[in-house]
C-alpha cells in the first residue's frame, strides 16, 4: 500500500545489496519472527514481471500470493517490496493485521524508508523497516506457545520474468 518513486534505469542487485545487507536482512527477520505469529517476507526485484508492466499494485499482490503470505494461519503477513530498476516499493499487510494496526501506521514505515534510501542506505532502510514493524506485529500478535515459522527468512531475489 506504500510506494515510492525515482528513475533507476540500467542498475544491478549489487548496485543496492551487497551479499553481507542479505544475510543481514536474512537475521532481522529471523529475530523478530522469534517474538511474533507474524511472518516477514521482503521481496527485491530488480523489474517488474512483464505482465505487470509497471504496476506496483498488481505485483504486490502478486508477490503477496506467490510467497505464500495469503497463505499464513493467522493471516499476519507481510509483504515489503523493492522494485529496484525502478526505485519503487510498497508495503501490503494480509486482513489479519489491518483488524488490527492502523493503516496510516505503514505509511510512518515508508516515510523512513525513503529516508534512508534517499541516503542509499537500502539495506539499514529494510532491516529497520523489518524491526519497525516487527515490534508493531509482537505488541498485536505475540509468539504463540505452538507457533511455528511458517514462511522462509531470507529474501527473495527476482530479475523479473
Amino acid at each position: 500500500m506504500i510506494e515510492q518513486n525515482s528513475d533507476g534505469s540500467g542498475a544491478i542487485l549489487s548496485d543496492f545489496f551487497s551479499k553481507n545487507d542479505l544475510v543481514l536482512i536474512e537475521n532481522a527477520v529471523s529475530q523478530i519472527e522469534r517474538g511474533t505469529s507474524g511472518e516477514i517476507r521482503v521481496v527485491l526485484r530488480m523489474n517488474f514481471d512483464k505482465e505487470f508492466a509497471g504496476g506496483l499494485d498488481g505485483q504486490a499482490l502478486h508477490d503477496f500470493a506467490g510467497h505464500g503470505l495469503a497463505n499464513t494461519k493467522d493471516k499476519t503477513g507481510v509483504l515489503i517490496l523493492l522494485v529496484l530498476g525502478a526505485r519503487k516499493f510498497k508495503i501490503l499487510a494480509d486482513k489479519g493485521i489491518y483488524e488490527k494496526v492502523e493503516k496510516w501506521y505503514f505509511e510512518e514505515v515508508a516515510v523512513t524508508l525513503s529516508i534512508l534510501f534517499g541516503m542509499s542506505r537500502f539495506a539499514d532502510g529494510v532491516v529497520e523497516a523489518v524491526a519497525d514493524i516487527g515490534r508493531k506485529l509482537s505488541f498485536y500478535f505475540p509468539r504463540k506457545s505452538d507457533d511455528t515459522n511458517e514462511l522462509p527468512d531470507k529474501p527473495i531475489i527476482k530479475d523479473g520474468e
